[in-house]
């Protein structure tokens, strides 16, 4: 089951890869996982009945000069060794920024 501790733990793995800038929450904040009293943005179940699939939106760093191709599947990576019991990982890259100036 994917749980608050999973989620934020998803989230670390991939905000801690080389290229990643951040995780983006969608124009009104709609691509967010909620919680009882929390909630962890950036990550979304496409459909609220299957725990085993998410999408992860990204905010690259074009600074970091990586193969968006090349990043996907390290963010998938990333996404399945915090939490291997997903099928499935999507990634959007819904933002660039160049280094840390957003």
């Amino acid at each position: 089951m994917l749980d608050l501790a999973t989620a934020q733990r998803i989230r670390d793995e991939v905000l801690a890869l080389n290229g990643v800038g951040g995780l983006s929450a969608g124009s009104f904040g709609e691509v967010s996982l909620l919680f009882a009293g929390d909630r962890v943005t950036g990550l979304r179940k496409p459909s609220p009945r299957e725990d085993t699939v998410i999408e992860i939106h990204v905010v690259v760093d074009v600074s970091a000069e990586k193969v968006l191709h090349e990043l996907g599947a390290e963010i998938r990576g990333a996404a399945l060794s915090a939490c291997p019991e997903l099928t499935r990982v999507d990634v959007i890259f819904a933002d660039a920024i160049s280094g840390t100036s957003a």
